[in-house]
């Protein structure tokens, strides 16, 4: 009975975040990936000592007259993407589009390294 509900409440979140709806107005900015890399990092050490791991990415792209290294947990594919940059410069989304054609969001990346170009 508590396997349900668990299983109900985690099928009701996840239609409730499929469902957000993006606003593309909110990505201003072209950004142009140039480079992506990946590499495996240690995410989580279990009580037990085990060592999960995750793959992290990490982004170069070009946004106005800047050069950004951004790392994130979500791979993107090379080209000219629509972007925004967050409030206190720290982080980077690029607009997407789904399978469908529909336009979803990419996880945050975070800003490691800024540059001129």
């Amino acid at each position: 009975m508590k396997a349900n509900r668990i299983l109900t409440t985690f099928a009701a979140v996840l239609v409730s975040v499929s469902a957000a709806r993006v606003n593309p107005d909110e990505f201003d900015l072209t950004a142009n990936i140039k480079e992506v890399t990946s590499g495996r990092e240690a995410r989580k050490v279990t009580e037990s000592g085990r060592v999960r791991y995750g793959t992290q990415f990490v982004v170069v792209t070009e946004i106005g007259d800047k050069v950004y290294d951004l790392s994130g947990g979500q791979r993107v594919e090379l080209g000219t993407d629509r972007a925004r940059v967050d409030s206190k410069h720290t982080r980077v989304q690029f607009l997407l589009q789904d399978k469908d054609g529909k336009a979803k969001s990419s996880i945050w990346y975070e800003i490691i390294g800024e540059r001129q170009k």
